[in-house]
């Protein structure tokens, strides 16, 4: 990495939790207690406040499958559902707004895009679905203004894995914009200057970041 720019190591940080649900068995995504372990260990190389999962409230989808039964139709992975455990923080109410992009059929070009809306952070979505949970997806542009007064504002430059992140990070900077790399249709560099952006944050599982 480039001068300036930090690396967090989060295999060691992961490694410290491996007795805890941090994956998810039916589903190729972290769980979000995973990536609250890696927001926590941000949060840390980031020096921001970081809120203790005590101040979250706990959530849970029962009988949850994800994607891993659709990619590989194996009847012992539907046959075996799991709880799927989210956190939202309490009482700290934020103002969330979407771009939201509409792709062609091979979901590789944005064809078209909505103006700014106004939605919830937090999405009821249950199924296979159930880790859009968080912003409902991927193929959109997401601002959270926060309560959070300290002169940060975050981007996190990600991939769906990074969609877990932004929630645990409302105590810790005062807007978090959260961008799916495949999927932006702006110039970054002008977003990070007219946005008075003052961290980015790579969150990308490993394959996508090798590839």
């Amino acid at each position: 990495l480039e001068p300036g720019v930090e690396g967090i190591d989060l295999f060691p940080v992961l490694g410290e939790h491996v007795d805890e649900p941090i994956y998810s068995r039916t589903d190729h995504h972290w769980a979000p207690l995973g990536a609250y372990y890696a927001a926590k260990a941000f949060a840390s190389a980031a020096g921001v406040p970081f809120l203790p999962l005590e101040d979250y409230d706990t959530h849970v989808v029962e009988d949850y499958v994800g994607t891993m039964y659709s990619f590989s139709k194996d009847p012992a992975v539907k046959n075996a559902p799991e709880d799927f455990v989210y956190y939202t923080p309490r009482d700290i109410e934020v103002s969330t707004t979407y771009v939201t992009y509409s792709l062609d059929k091979a979901r590789r070009r944005v064809v078209s895009q909505t103006e700014p809306r106004e939605g919830k952070f937090f999405l009821p979505f249950k199924g296979v679905s159930t880790y859009c949970t968080f912003m409902g997806g991927d193929s959109k542009l997401t601002r959270v203004v926060t309560p959070t007064k300290n002169g940060r504002r975050l981007i996190i430059l990600k991939d769906s894995f990074g969609n877990a992140i932004p929630g645990y990070l409302f105590g810790s900077f005062e807007e978090i914009h959260v961008i799916d790399c495949r999927y932006f249709t702006e110039n970054m560099r002008d977003y990070v200057a007219d946005n008075a952006i003052t961290d980015i944050l790579f969150a990308n599982n490993a394959t996508h970041a090798s590839t």
